[in-house]
Formats: structure tokens, sequence, C-alpha cells
């Protein structure tokens, strides 16, 4: 009978000092690929904002941030900016975050107006988003009366909602108008666009990282 024997006695410092190698290093290799991982899902999750939204401005697709971890805490965090409020209900859904603008008109309307405002197409950019020039037409326009420039308030007869208007060549133009409780479904798949984006390239990075780790240890 043949036998195969196996002597692994000159392979075991080798093999120890690999280990002992591995044991250091790996913390500092995890936190790097981690990290690589968490603005590759960043890139991800901004350029996929194209896909869920219409037209989205540079401020949407510049969205989210990464903060880093390290080799005692490899956590990584990936997330839409604090100004991007309007992020989380997309996201979630649920009720719409108020919008600075409507806190703006709210004020110069002197309590005419209490609710939800949306933009009209005479207020709206090529985006949906309101103009920024109407806020100070609005201003400068006001009147407490419907006869001229724009008013606040619910116009008479037509059963029009509360609002801010126009008149012009005897015709009544809406600008904002008061809507119900806007409420979302969700619409931006973060946790599944991000986790994919993140199980496709944490293995890649982590053997690279592994490998300089290594090649480099002393």
């Amino acid at each position: 009978m043949a036998n195969v024997s196996v002597d692994i006695q000159s392979e075991l410092p080798a093999a120890i000092k690999w280990l002992g190698v591995m044991r250091g290093q790996l913390p500092f290799a995890v936190s790097q690929a981690l990290n690589k991982t968490g603005f590759d899902v960043r890139s991800h999750l901004n350029k996929s904002t194209t896909r869920f939204f219409n037209d989205p401005t540079p401020f949407t697709q510049r969205a989210f941030l990464v903060q880093k971890g390290n080799k005692l805490d490899p956590t990584v965090y990936v997330y839409a900016q604090e100004n991007r409020s309007y992020f989380a209900p997309q996201i979630r859904g649920g009720r719409r975050f108020p919008k600075e603008l409507e806190g703006y008109i709210r004020g110069l309307s002197n309590g005419a107006l209490t609710g939800k405002l949306v933009p009209t197409k005479h207020a709206r950019d090529r985006r949906g988003n309101p103009r920024r020039a109407v806020f100070g037409q609005i201003a400068r326009g006001l009147s407490t009366t419907d006869r001229g420039g724009f008013f606040m308030g619910t116009p008479k007869g037509g059963g029009r909602p509360p609002g801010v208007y126009r008149r012009s060549r005897g015709q009544l133009y809406a600008y904002f108008v008061e809507v119900p409780e806007p409420r979302y479904q969700p619409r931006f798949p973060m946790q599944e666009l991000g986790t994919t984006e993140a199980q496709r390239v944490v293995g890649p990075y982590l053997r690279s990282s592994l490998q300089r780790a290594l090649a480099t240890a002393r």
C-alpha cells in the first residue's frame, strides 16, 4: 500500500507569521474596503436620481454624502444631506415636509393663507420648481385687492382655491394655490439601490485591500 506523507513542520513558521500579519492588518483593510464601498454607493445613489425623479436639478443629483469609518469602528454611513429634507418622504413615503417658499408666502399673506402651497405653471421653471424671481415679483406687486398686481386669499366667484393670484388684462392667473396635505408613496428605493451596489463592489475591494496590507506589512 502506498503511503502519502506530508511534512508541514517547515511551513508552520511562515503560516504563523502570515496569520499574525493578517490579524493585525485585517481591521485596517476592512475599513479601507468599506470606505471605498461607501463612496461607490454614494455615486450610485446620486446618479440614480435621474432614473426616479423627473429632470432632477444638480442640487438633487448631489444629495448624498459619506461619513467614513476607521479601523476601530469601520461603520460607513451614506445619507442625504440635511438640506435635502424632501428626500425622506420620497424614500419612505408619508407626509411632505414644509417648504421654505410656503413659510415665506404665508408670512406675506398676514394669515390669509395657512395651508400647503404648490406653484402653478405661471410660477414654475422647466424642472417644475418655483422660479426665484417670482417671489420678488409677488412682494413688489402685492395688493390687498384683486384689481391689479398680486393678491393673496380666495378670489370671489368661480370656486377658486385660496392662493396667490395675479390680475392682468381682465384675467386672473394663479401662481400658487393651497392644496390638501400632500402624502407621498415611496419613490426612491435607496435601501435597495445602496445594498445592490455595496454587494457588487465590497468583495473585490476587500480582497484588494488585504493584498496591499499584506504586501506592505513588516
